[in-house]
């Protein structure tokens, strides 16, 4: 599972979100073991545009809190209020936004993830 989610940062980070996913394809068996994969497959989803999507494979992750996946949670809140706005659910996304405030209050405020979900939640107010 760990080669897959390696090489899918890759990707990502040379900007290709579509072989992102192509590569995950093959740790989708194991996902619910390791939540780097649908995590990963939600920030492809997003560079995609498919809010849909990408929302899907962060619930994924917010739906098991009872195992021990540590930060993903917090990131995927994040990561489902950008999939929400981008799909067009304003309020789901602001609730998401919220959920990520709230477990991130203690949280170092220049911290660039903590500073771009106050954007984008703001943005969503106007």
């Amino acid at each position: 599972m760990q080669l897959p989610a390696i090489r899918a940062a890759s990707e990502l980070r040379r900007d290709r979100p579509a072989k992102a996913i192509e590569v995950l394809s093959l740790a989708m068996p194991y996902e619910r073991a390791w939540p780097g994969v649908p995590y990963l497959r939600g920030l492809a989803c997003l560079r995609l545009r498919k809010g849909t999507e990408a929302a899907a494979d962060f619930r994924k992750i917010l739906d098991h809190r009872g195992a021990d996946w540590g930060l993903f949670y917090g990131l995927s809140d994040a990561g489902l209020g950008r999939a929400s706005a981008l799909a067009g659910d304003a309020a789901r996304a602001r609730q998401a936004y919220r959920e990520f405030f709230a477990l991130w209050k203690n949280a170092d405020s220049d911290s660039a993830i903590l500073g771009e979900a106050r954007k984008e939640f703001a943005a969503l107010q106007s």
